[in-house]
């Protein structure tokens, strides 16, 4: 009627397709966590965490020999000088490792506590690089490189002062290859041990890349501080 007021008008019901997203929202499942690495055998396995295994010429082959008489070992990895993981294939063999605590190996009194974390995945079916270990001293690059020529197409070799180095090849087929190599073929007189590695020119540039900048990092602090 005039003169009255037009009346506030009420508020609308929110739009049918914001309903619906809400009904959706409320009805969406919870988010899966991420699966947990399986293991090389596809099966359980389970692994010991061993500290204080610290000997000269330490490499997976040696602490295999130490855990050997346990039982049948799935992976070993070994990190630095802080700790090495041993993974068998049966909870018994687990139960031996464990009873090894506190004995003397290679000369060390370890310490062998369970692991929960699992071994990587099997890398020996898709690297393309080898990792060489046991190298003469003084061993160069190029010797190394026409050592293993014949194992397949190399894109690049790396040696390092700590007697080992690594092989970049263009296929997986050159891992097998170059650790028949190694077996059948001294180096200088010494016996190769050649494993896949996860290790790529990728890789190893970032990390070349990260030390460049932490160095010039370091130069500029230096410089700031006279």
């Amino acid at each position: 009627m005039p003169g009255k007021k037009n009346a506030k008008p009420k508020a609308s019901n929110p739009p049918a397709k914001q309903q619906e997203k809400k009904q959706e929202e409320k009805k969406a499942p919870a988010k899966k966590a991420p699966a947990k690495p399986q293991s090389k055998t596809n099966g359980p396995v389970f692994g010991v965490y061993v500290t204080r295994l610290n000997f000269a010429g330490r490499d997976k082959d040696t602490v295999r020999t130490v855990f050997k008489p346990c039982g049948k070992i799935v992976d070993v990895r070994i990190r630095g000088q802080k700790y090495v993981m041993v993974w068998f294939d049966k909870e018994e063999s687990q139960t031996k490792a464990l009873g090894l605590s506190g004995t003397t190996q290679k000369g060390c009194n370890i310490r062998v506590a369970k692991a929960k974390a699992q071994p990587k995945g099997n890398k020996s079916n898709t690297a393309t690089t080898a990792y060489v270990t046991n190298l003469p001293g003084g061993c160069t690059a190029g010797q190394l490189s026409k050592h293993f020529k014949e194992c397949g197409k190399l894109v690049k070799t790396r040696v390092y002062a700590g007697h080992y180095g690594f092989l970049y090849f263009r296929d997986n087929k050159s891992i097998a290859a170059s650790k028949k190599r190694a077996a059948d073929s001294p180096f200088y007189g010494n016996t190769l041990t050649v494993r896949a590695s996860t290790r790529t020119q990728k890789t190893d540039r970032q990390k070349d890349s990260r030390r460049r900048y932490d160095a010039l990092l370091l130069k500029i602090g230096r410089r700031r501080k006279w």
